[in-house]
């Protein structure tokens, strides 16, 4: 009889480990704020286009501006180095309070160290007293994020490696709207 007894607990205690772990996941959705970005995949259509989640970083560093030059020289880069592109495949952006910003001039950067870490920067255009100004709306992917949570010298390091240390990344990519991919990319260099 005491291993009738015994078992049910054990049941009782999976079910506990279960919600337990459940409300952790819910507390985890809830401690970040996520832009949403769909890029465009391969085939016409959406079967194969996918999304990244990319947390808002507001509360982590604010949302810092970019240098004026950040873009120009991240530019130079993909001129001179054949592991940084400009791709245009940015086919819609939601916000985290769930607004579609897809009309707006929003860029992901994401790239891949030689280590084969992942660091991904999504990158908004603001307008402000006639300031062409660029900031850091979010990035990705959580993990990183958890990382800049612990330490915020993690995201100005990772942010100026893009344009300090080309030579320790695999691949960088600089992501556009679809619509500028047929239209060039006006950076001013």
């Amino acid at each position: 009889m005491g291993k009738k007894t015994a078992a049910p607990k054990k049941k009782e205690e999976i079910e506990e480990l279960k919600d337990a772990e459940d409300e952790e996941e819910e507390d985890r959705d809830k401690e970040f704020m996520y832009w949403d970005v769909t890029f465009d995949g391969e085939d016409p259509g959406v079967a194969d286009d996918f999304v990244l989640n990319f947390i808002d970083c507001s509360f982590l560093v604010g949302e810092p501006l970019l240098r004026n030059d950040f873009l120009d020289d991240l530019i130079l880069h993909v001129k001179k180095h054949d592991n940084y592109n400009v791709i245009g495949n940015i086919k819609e952006v939601i916000d985290d309070a769930g607004e579609n910003q897809t009309d707006k001039n929003i860029y992901a950067m994401l790239g891949i160290l030689k280590n084969g870490l992942r660091v991904g920067f999504l990158l908004g255009n603001l307008i402000e007293n006639g300031h062409d100004l660029w900031h850091i709306a979010a990035v990705w992917p959580e993990e990183f994020a958890m990382k800049v949570r612990q330490n915020q010298e993690v995201f100005q390091n990772a942010l100026y490696m893009f344009i300090d240390k080309p030579e320790e990344w695999s691949r960088v990519d600089l992501i556009v709207p679809i619509s500028k991919k047929s239209s060039s990319v006006n950076f001013s260099i």
